[in-house]
Parts: C-alpha cells; sequence; structure tokens
C-alpha cells in the first residue's frame, strides 16, 4: 500500500469518545487508521487488527497505540490490546495488534476504536464496526451420548476434553500467559515515596503501576540522569517495565 492511499485511509482528530486530548505540540503528529479488523468475534477470545501508522511532525516520536470496544449508548469502553512503537520522521508503518476480548464482554454492537498518542499528547483516532456475539458452547450431552454409542469415536472425544479444558479455564479465570513487560506513556497521577511506585495514566485512561529500584534508570529527554526524587505527580514520563511491574527505564518528559 502507497504511502498517499494509507494517507487517504486516515481519519484526522479525535471524534466524539468524551476523551480530553492535549493541545498539539508543533512539532510532534500521529495519524492513525484501521486497515483490516474483524467484524465479529466471540466474548473470551482473541483476535487481531492491522492499524496503519503515520509520523506527520517534524520529529522521531513515541507512539502508543491502543484498541478498545467502545459502546457510544452507554458510553462504556474496554481496553483489548495495545502497541508501543518509535516512528522516525515521516515513516509509516503497517502494526498488528492483538485483540483480547474479555468474557464479560456483553454480546451486542459495538465500535472498534484505535487511537495513537504521542508523548507530548496529541492524539488520533479511528474506528471500525464490530460485532461481539456469545462464545460458542459445545454439547456436551450430545459427545457423551455419541461415545455411549461408540466409545472408539476419536472426534467425539477430543472435542470433549476441549470443552472440558474450556470449562475449567472459566472456572480458575485462566485467560493469558503473564506479560513479559511493555510501555506507557503519559502522566504520574500518584508517587508513593515509600513504596517507591508510580502510577501512570495515559491520555485513553489506560493505567499502570510501576516500582522503581535501583536497576531503573530515570532521565530527561536530553538523557541526562535523574533520581527518583526528580519526578513528581503531574509529571509526564514514557516508562518502560519488565513482567514484575519493575520500571527499567523512566524518561521525563516535560
Amino acid at each position: 500500500m502507497s504511502t498517499l492511499t494509507l494517507r487517504a485511509l486516515l481519519v484526522v482528530g479525535s471524534i466524539g469518545l468524551g476523551w480530553n486530548v492535549s493541545i498539539v505540540e508543533a512539532h510532534q503528529c500521529v495519524q492513525v487508521a484501521i486497515l483490516q479488523s474483524p467484524q465479529q468475534v466471540h466474548a473470551g477470545s482473541q483476535a487481531s487488527m492491522v492499524a496503519g501508522v503515520i509520523n506527520c511532525g517534524g520529529c522521531p516520536t513515541p507512539v502508543q497505540l491502543d484498541a478498545w470496544l467502545f459502546d457510544p449508548g452507554n458510553n462504556v469502553r474496554v481496553h483489548l490490546g495495545d502497541e508501543f512503537l518509535r516512528l522516525p520522521m515521516n515513516d509509516v508503518r503497517r502494526v498488528k495488534l492483538l485483540l483480547d476480548i474479555p468474557n464479560n464482554v456483553a454480546p451486542g454492537h459495538y465500535q472498534l476504536v484505535l487511537s495513537g498518542e504521542t508523548s507530548g499528547g496529541y492524539m488520533d483516532i479511528a474506528r471500525a464496526r464490530i460485532r461481539v456475539v456469545p462464545r460458542e458452547r459445545r454439547d456436551v450431552r450430545r459427545l457423551l451420548m455419541q461415545l455411549a454409542g461408540n466409545p472408539t469415536d476419536l472426534a467425539a472425544m477430543e472435542e470433549l476434553a476441549e470443552a472440558a479444558i474450556a470449562y475449567s479455564a472459566d472456572e480458575l479465570g485462566i485467560r493469558e500467559a503473564i506479560p513479559t513487560g511493555g510501555d506507557i506513556t503519559g502522566e504520574i497521577v500518584d508517587k508513593d515515596k515509600k513504596e517507591k511506585e508510580i502510577r501512570v495514566k495515559n491520555a485513553v485512561g489506560r493505567e499502570q503501576t510501576v516500582k522503581v529500584t535501583t536497576n531503573t534508570v530515570i532521565e530527561d529527554l536530553d538523557g541526562n540522569p535523574l533520581t527518583f526524587d526528580d519526578i513528581r505527580e503531574g509529571d509526564r514520563v514514557e516508562v518502560d517495565y519488565n513482567g514484575r511491574n519493575e520500571a527499567t527505564k523512566i524518561v521525563k518528559l516535560n
């Protein structure tokens, strides 16, 4: 797909979600589009979407992508997945996002919302239609009767085993492996000096609490070293963290 075609697909600006968007910094700009997405998903399943992302600003720009289910009638939004990337100047990317549909999402028609936010707070949003349908349930009684008539029916045995595994996962709340870590760019909304933890919230409402350790690198935009005391509530930061929610690097952006 050419850059011109991708630009033609982009929706510029934030559209009717009731989210507050910061005023653009002159040197930062991002445009996003949903290039491929599922039209229908099951509650409790996983799916994927392909996003188009353009750095339309005048400098290399870090971008936080987030995918959401949004019900405009009830003003309900559910976070499905995210991805962090750094875009060189004039860069155009195709990015695949994994969508994790929670078990408790009610069936119905939703908007699939893709948001892209720069470290300076500039945001662009794109939308697509999506429908959530109840998760398919296997007819266990039918399978048991089928096996009673033919105990060597391997296909029925495998299907019954899959049904048992799915049921156990529901009962135990098993949904996915523990994440290996991630990134978030946003504002420090809470700082716990005693526990040496900070809670960061980005412009679309996602929050992450991370612990600051002796191994955490803290610096400003120019790479100058900072200490835990140099970051405060209200500061905008870019945080990398590991699977134990320990910050590996914090960059103070203001």
